[in-house]
């Protein structure tokens, strides 16, 4: 790419919620991971026994919000989001479709007034924050760390800990969109 070349690159992909490494990663570690430690933690204090101390009706109700939550989003989703994203001059802009943050607007504020009803701050915040992350920019130099997943045509970039854009590529274009992202921070893929 030369110096003078203006870039301009955009694409919009329909992407499986749970079909990359990295969503899967990411749902391990904010919601398996505390759900096995608290699992743990009762586990322990019920001395081991389960059934006697009630703990295995806390294990029925999270198991039963783990396949409501999947229908759910299979349901609504139809388990695959739709992306956009745009390469340019300045830096990457990703972004839901329109439908998606439509859908998504509805049950945050669904979310956030049932939070309301039942006096529940968590609920209020979930249902805010929900909202927040269907858009994203990051300028190239402000890029931190770069990782790129070829099996599943992802590149993750991240600027800080709450800046940060899965670029799903499609696999006939994730080559091209690696060497730009390269081009334009200069972190090349060591591998």
């Amino acid at each position: 790419m030369m110096k003078s070349e203006r870039l301009s690159k955009s694409w919009t992909i329909s992407v499986s919620i749970f079909g990359s490494t990295i969503v899967k990663k990411q749902l391990f570690l904010a919601i398996g991971f505390p759900t096995i430690t608290i699992l743990a933690i009762l586990i322990i204090a019920s001395e081991g026994n389960i059934v006697q101390s009630g703990v295995i009706y806390f294990i029925y109700i999270l198991m039963a919000l783990f396949i409501l939550t999947y229908i759910f989003i299979k349901l609504v989703y139809k388990g695959k989001t739709n992306m956009s994203f745009i390469l340019d001059d300045t830096g990457i802009s990703f972004g839901t479709s329109t439908k998606e943050q439509k859908k998504t607007r509805v049950l945050g504020n669904l979310t956030m007034i049932l939070g309301l009803l039942s006096k529940s701050p968590g609920a209020i915040s979930a249902g805010y924050v929900s909202r927040l992350n269907q858009q994203n920019y990051i300028k190239w130099k402000d890029i931190n760390k770069i990782s790129y997943y070829p099996k599943d045509s992802l590149i993750y970039v991240k600027e800080n800990f709450a800046s940060k854009i899965a670029i799903h590529c499609h696999d006939y274009n994730y080559d091209d969109i690696k060497q730009i992202i390269e081009y334009k921070t200069g972190q090349v893929d060591s591998l």
